[in-house]
């Protein structure tokens, strides 16, 4: 299988931009979501990616889109990959 580079961390970078727009903490987040505050971090941190539950979980908390995620996501990828 391909390997594309900057997965995870790419997403951990939407998932923060996300959630401070949306003006939550990390606990916040976490206790929306039913999951552990160090969980949330793997994530913002490019250590974990979420399963597609959790990622829904997520969009609903911050209130955007799954596809508003992803087209932002997409972008940094795309401009992650031309570099």
């Amino acid at each position: 299988m391909k390997q594309i580079p900057h997965l995870a961390e790419s997403f951990g970078q939407i998932l923060q931009k996300f959630r401070e727009r949306s003006g939550l903490t990390q606990i916040e987040l976490a206790t929306k979501i039913d999951c552990s505050l160090s969980y949330i971090g793997f994530l913002e941190h490019g250590k974990k990616v979420p399963t597609l539950t959790t990622f829904h979980l997520l969009c609903e908390a911050l209130e955007v889109t799954p596809y508003e995620f992803m087209d932002a996501y997409q972008s940094i990828i795309i401009s992650k990959t031309e570099k």
